[in-house]
């Protein structure tokens, strides 16, 4: 995950100082930062891994979420990655959430990386309606389908 809590405030993983005691914004639980020069700056979960903020997440996941976060911001948009968005019919955690883009609501962006089916794709797009909130789905391919399809 991108953002972690340090003393109950919201802290960015590629801002964050070593050394820190940092907690999950789902479970509470103790994270570690992660942060070098391969990998994008990342706070993880200390094993064994129960939280549903900490399934799913790839390091090409963490990344594409990083960039379109920043590239929005860089335009000039109040843009934040893992932003929660609370609803009747779900709570969600918005891969980036932009606001500006539409006249009247903030507008999430889900970056699946991953399969899931129809039905649950359903029920998040529901939460975001839910709490008048659009949302747009992005696929990303896997870094080896892309190079196959340029040759």
């Amino acid at each position: 995950m991108l953002g972690a809590l340090q003393n109950g405030t919201r802290v960015e993983a590629d801002v964050a100082e070593r050394g820190q005691a940092f907690n999950c914004p789902g479970c509470r639980q103790a994270v570690i930062l992660k942060r070098g020069k391969i990998v994008t700056a990342h706070f993880a979960h200390k094993p064994p891994v129960s939280c549903i903020l900490a399934l799913g997440e790839t390091p090409f996941h963490l990344l594409a979420k990083k960039v379109f976060q920043q590239s929005f911001s860089e335009r000039g948009f109040a843009a934040y990655a893992e932003w929660e968005v609370l609803s009747v019919v779900g709570d969600r955690r918005a891969d980036v959430l932009v606001q500006g883009l539409h006249p009247r609501y903030p507008v999430a962006f889900e970056i699946q990386h991953q399969s899931i089916d129809q039905s649950m794709i359903e029920h998040r797009t529901q939460a975001y309606m839910a709490a008048n909130i659009p949302v747009i789905w992005l696929g990303l391919l896997k870094p080896e389908v892309l190079i196959s399809v340029e040759k």
